[in-house]
């Protein structure tokens, strides 16, 4: 994802420079009709940013400000009077497919729920049965069996990503989101004030799922 947000603006910087065209002016209709794909891709994106818990990210959330700053200032040059006059229609409608395909790389990017952090030892919810020494140790195996699921699952996501194997509408993207989200409901139990055994059963039935959506995941995509 940071790839994109540099991308982007270089693309914005491009957007900018362009060399002059007379006192008066281009005709920016194409221009303008770019423009405004370009922001309702962002703003799409925008939904789906919040949605998925991305805005959640300190990093995730600075590199979707910085992609909102390059629409402004984009927007802006287009309706400077001064400015709008250096545009090159041709080399800045160029430009904009490029930025178009960098927003839309990006919205799908971020289409998946955002991954669940790692549980730290301070974080784990107390026990109803404080005094129940096997359902302390069953919480603290749950928390170490849902790290290593959790690490897995956004590593086997990322290899999936990579290789262009998660494809909008596909039942491969659905069920990566519904077991992310179930991910993120047991990273929540573990880490709330406290956790009933009946939870703890519950909790350790999806982690197993979890992870045996992985292993057929990896057999059907990755071998």
């Amino acid at each position: 994802m940071k790839k994109n947000i540099v991308i982007a603006l270089i693309l914005l910087l491009s957007l900018i420079m362009l060399g002059g065209c007379g006192d008066s002016g281009p005709d920016l209709t194409e221009v303008k009709k770019k423009y405004n794909e370009a922001a309702d891709v962002f703003n799409e994106a925008g939904k789906v940013f919040e949605a998925n818990g991305w805005a959640n990210d300190e990093e995730s959330l600075k590199n979707h400000n910085d992609l909102a700053v390059a629409i402004e200032e984009i927007r802006m040059v287009i309706e400077d009077p001064k400015l709008s006059k250096e545009i090159d229609p041709e080399l800045m409608g160029k430009d904009l497919d490029e930025f178009i395909a960098v927003l839309k790389e990006y919205k799908e990017a971020i289409s998946i729920p955002f991954p669940s952090a790692e549980i730290s030892a301070n974080e784990v919810a107390e026990e109803e049965y404080a005094n129940d020494e096997q359902k302390k140790e069953m919480v603290q195996m749950l928390v170490e069996m849902f790290n290593g699921v959790n690490t897995d699952f956004n590593l086997m996501v990322e290899y999936l990503d990579e290789k262009k194997l998660i494809e909008e509408g596909s039942k491969l993207k659905k069920e990566l989101q519904e077991y992310a989200l179930v991910l993120q409901e047991v990273h929540d139990g573990l880490t709330g004030d406290t956790i009933s055994g009946a939870q703890a059963e519950d909790f350790l039935n999806k982690i197993e799922a979890t992870d045996n959506f992985i292993v057929q995941t990896i057999d059907t995509y990755l071998k």
